[in-house]
């Protein structure tokens, strides 16, 4: 059980210790509660942090079920056996993509304000708060992987089969907590709000 995400982030920081004041590696955090605790390893290790903006693609009637997850440059993430159980037609994965993408591409505004995510010859440690289904960092990693010479994934607590489904993606996993029976993230944490826009923008600036 973690108190907060900040307590998560500090508690990877100390996994993570050994990247402390390297010029070639970025903190990127999952918008949006991944920020946060990206932030606490970022302090800590005095590394450069930024954002990464990925959004899960929902089920039709049930938006909160993913079928698959969308990044940056419309990098994107299907769960193939979902959609074939559902059968989920190819007019529906068109429209909720480009509904998401659309999405990802105003957080990406706000938050980087037009400035470049420059990836290429870096070690990029990827973070989130906890990881259930997996899409959305399935989605990130691989946007990474297009240019990052190294990926290590951070994570506070992860679902055990997302676990073993993300290790062989990087080149490097740390997660605090491994769990077999997996409800949801926030029940990890004594405190998980949810992270505001305005609060990400403020992390990052500062």
């Amino acid at each position: 059980m973690f108190k907060n995400r900040l307590d998560a982030g500090y508690q990877l920081a100390e996994k993570l210790i050994y990247h402390k004041d390297k010029k070639d590696v970025l903190v990127l955090g999952l918008a949006r509660g991944g920020v946060v605790v990206a932030k606490a390893i970022a302090n800590k290790l005095k590394l450069f942090l930024s954002v990464i903006c990925v959004k899960k693609l929902g089920a039709p009637g049930n938006p909160e079920l993913a079928i698959g997850a969308v990044s940056e440059e419309k990098t994107v993430v299907w769960n193939k056996q979902l959609i074939k159980t559902l059968r989920v037609d190819e007019d529906y994965k068109e429209k909720v993509l480009s509904i998401k993408y659309q999405e990802v591409s105003k957080q990406q505004e706000k938050f980087r304000q037009g400035k470049e995510l420059k990836l290429k010859n870096k070690t990029v440690i990827l973070v989130d708060d906890g990881i259930a289904t997996g899409l959305t960092m399935a989605a990130a990693i691989k946007f990474c992987r297009q240019t990052a010479a190294k990926i290590i994934l951070a994570a506070a607590v992860c679902a055990k089969d997302s676990f073993l489904e993300l290790r062989p993606l990087v080149d490097e996993f740390i997660c605090l907590e491994v769990k077999e029976n997996f409800y949801a993230v926030g029940e990890f944490y004594e405190e998980f709000g949810q992270v505001s826009d305005e609060e990400v923008v403020k992390l990052l600036k500062n």
